[in-house]
């Protein structure tokens, strides 16, 4: 007997990567999804160091934008955690930086609720010399379409 199931399925064990891609100093996060999936909300961290620990910088929720409910999400901008891009209704600043740390955390809720996120080096990631429309990612630079992709949305399974 075949058991066949359709929905978002992950082709690898662990959370699929997001991607980062920097561009005059704006940071863009391109968090992946399945078609007619929205984001809900992001949380932007500072992982922090041994002696500090995790330090939660940046929350967003309620995105008014296309881009911003499709996973295109605005971090950094003009040298100031963006808050006020305009991408998302609710949006608090909990802990004001000068700059992005070496390390960001980005997790998000769809609609579903709260999804695994991803680790981003920042400098790494700025180092890029990145396409219009690609993003660094811990498995490689993609584009945004193949970052939704590797989720095998609605692939049967047997």
């Amino acid at each position: 007997m075949a058991l066949s199931l359709t929905g978002c399925f992950g082709s690898d064990p662990g959370p699929s990567p997001l991607g980062l891609r920097v561009s005059d100093g704006r940071y863009e996060v391109k968090i992946p999804l399945c078609p007619g999936e929205k984001i809900a909300d992001v949380h932007i961290s500072d992982p922090g160091a041994v002696d500090r620990g995790r330090v939660e910088l940046l929350r967003l929720g309620n995105p008014l934008s296309e881009g911003a409910r499709s996973g295109y999400v605005t971090v950094w901008s003009a040298g100031a955690l963006a808050a006020g891009t305009g991408e998302f209704s609710d949006h608090e600043v909990l802990h004001d930086v000068d700059k992005l740390p070496k390390l960001l955390e980005v997790g998000f809720s769809n609609s579903d609720g709260p999804v695994p996120g991803d680790t981003f080096d920042t400098e790494r990631a700025a180092a890029e010399h990145l396409a219009e429309g690609e993003y660094w990612t811990r498995k490689g630079v993609m584009t945004g379409a193949e970052l939704d992709r590797q989720l095998g949305c609605n692939s049967p399974r047997s």
